[in-house]
C-alpha cells in the first residue's frame, strides 16, 4: 500500500528533524529517490539523512563523480547516487540491494526503468527562498 505526506521544511533545523525521523524507518534493502529542482535540498536532506543513519564521513554531492559510499559506524552502508549528467542508467545500479544498503539516488525519476525499483520517493519544492516543501511517498516497490 503506497502512503504518502508533505511536510513544509521552514528551517534547517526542521530538515535536519525530519531526516532523523526518516533514519529511524531504514533498516537496509531500500531505493530511495529524491527529486527536485536544482537547489531544492537534495544534498542538504541527504547529508542529514546520512549523519542519522551513522554515516563516519559527511555526506557532499556526488554530481562530478556519480556516486559516494559512506561507511557508517555500524553494519549499514549508504550509498548515494548522483544522475543528474549522465546519458544512461550505471549497470550497478541494475545489481539488487544488498540487505545491508540503503541506496540513495538524487534524479532517479530521469530513468523510469530505475523508478520500478524505488521503495520511497521524496520530492522536494521551492516554496521561497527559506522553505521547501517535501512530499514522501512509501510502500512502491516490495523488496
Amino acid at each position: 500500500m503506497i502512503s504518502s505526506r508533505t511536510v513544509l521544511l521552514d528551517s534547517l533545523a526542521r530538515t535536519q528533524a525530519e531526516a532523523q525521523a526518516l533514519a529511524r524507518t531504514i533498516r537496509g534493502g531500500e531505493c530511495i529517490a529524491f527529486s527536485g529542482a536544482l537547489g531544492a535540498g537534495k544534498t542538504t536532506f541527504i547529508r542529514f539523512l546520512c549523519a542519522a543513519l551513522g554515516a563516519k564521513v559527511e555526506a557532499s554531492s556526488p554530481t562530478y563523480v556519480l556516486q559516494h559510499e559512506y561507511p557508517t559506524k555500524g553494519d549499514l552502508r549508504i550509498e548515494h547516487w548522483d544522475l543528474y549528467r549522465i546519458p544512461t542508467l550505471p549497470i550497478e545500479l541494475e545489481e539488487r540491494i544488498p540487505g545491508n544498503c540503503v541506496r540513495l539516488i538524487e534524479w532517479a525519476e530521469r530513468f523510469p526503468e530505475l523508478m520500478r525499483e524505488v521503495t520511497m520517493l521524496i520530492e522536494l519544492r521551492l516554496e521561497s527562498e527559506t522553505e521547501r516543501s517535501m512530499s514522501i511517498s512509501s510502500g512502491m516497490a516490495k523488496r
